[in-house]
């Protein structure tokens, strides 16, 4: 071996072992560590979500609490450059990632520098090595908005129960406050951990108001401001709580059956979207294979240009499709 290729292969190594020491930290977070990185999950929501408290009657100057969050050296003069800080936060806080806004923007780098580095220096393509670094450095962030629809889908879907149950708990006789309690111990999250996130702040001194708006900002669903505004104006005019909640369960229930059909409905739509987009790709390797002397025009400029407007328009159809197949919530 000469000595050219023996800073790659030393690179290599290195990138293999970064490789090996993630996965490890990922199966301890996601399997062997699951009950510690719950815990750790729920102080670090808390902190976040002190911040943001302060952040609203204060002046949006820092606090101790978000200073405590960030790294020092080089990841603490990498996160003030990073933009919308308070929204990335927010998602993540959304998506329930155990994980604090340094580290996911330090994840970030670190896959992008990961895919520049395979390129540019393993396969000696820089190009390759800038579509690599794209690719790679966008995980993190493609994986979080995933998880935070999964879990505000989850939210919706246990929303009812947990109305329910504290309707149960109001007329029992039990106050607003220990009703939160009641369902942030009985529930699993998100709506358990977010009603007894709504319990901890009233019993620490918070006023209601405050705490179901921090509510309603954590969890920006169409169902809350009706919960939320139900609950106020029930404080300010009186009338019974529990019926109110017990009419807004049931409709919300009715709603989410009757999504739940219309996207059945149009589940077909989507489906013909999808095969009607793969139909061409499909069909000009299937020529590609068995007749490769009809696709030689598209090696010319002009029948180049017409390939690309082609995929354009399959493209544009199947976005077409897929919005009809669509229906906002």
């Amino acid at each position: 071996m000469d000595g050219s290729g023996a800073p790659s292969i030393l690179l290599l190594y290195g990138l293999v072992f970064a490789s090996c020491f993630m996965l490890a930290e990922a199966v301890y977070y996601f399997i062997g560590g699951d009950a510690r990185a719950r815990s750790r999950t729920l102080v670090d929501r808390l902190k976040r979500h002190a911040s943001r408290i302060q952040a609203v009657d204060i002046d949006d100057a820092g606090t101790i609490l978000k200073r405590r969050e960030e790294f020092g050296g080089l990841m603490g003069f990498i996160t003030p450059l990073v933009p919308r800080r308070q929204s990335l936060d927010l998602l993540l806080y959304r998506a329930g990632m155990p994980m604090t806004f340094s580290q996911f923007v330090m994840a970030t780098v670190l896959l992008a520098v990961v895919g520049l580095s395979l390129g540019s220096v393993v396969l000696l393509n820089p190009a390759l090595g800038v579509v690599l670094s794209g690719g790679l450095g966008a995980v993190p962030l493609a994986t979080v908005v995933y998880l935070k629809r999964q879990r505000m889908k989850k939210f919706e879907e246990q929303f009812p129960e947990g109305v329910e149950l504290l309707c149960r708990a109001l007329r029992a006789g039990i106050s607003l406050e220990f009703g939160f309690r009641s369902v942030g111990e009985e529930l699993a999250d998100p709506v358990g951990t977010e009603f007894g996130q709504v319990a901890d702040e009233v019993s620490l001194g918070l006023d209601t108001r405050i705490a179901l708006e921090n509510l309603a900002q954590r969890m920006n669903t169409s169902d809350m401001p009706f919960f939320t505004n139900a609950i106020m104006i029930q404080r300010e005019t009186g009338g019974n709580l529990a019926e109110i909640l017990g009419n807004l369960a049931y409709v919300v229930r009715e709603r989410i059956k009757f999504y739940g059909k219309v996207r059945t409905l149009l589940a077909q739509t989507a489906l013909t979207a999808n095969v009607l987009a793969m139909l061409p790709i499909g069909f000009g390797l299937l020529v590609r294979i068995v007749r490769p002397q009809y696709v030689e025009a598209f090696s010319t400029e002009s029948g180049q240009i017409w390939l690309f407007a082609a995929g354009g328009m399959v493209v544009l159809g199947w976005i077409i499709c897929r919005r009809m197949a669509s229906i906002d919530t």
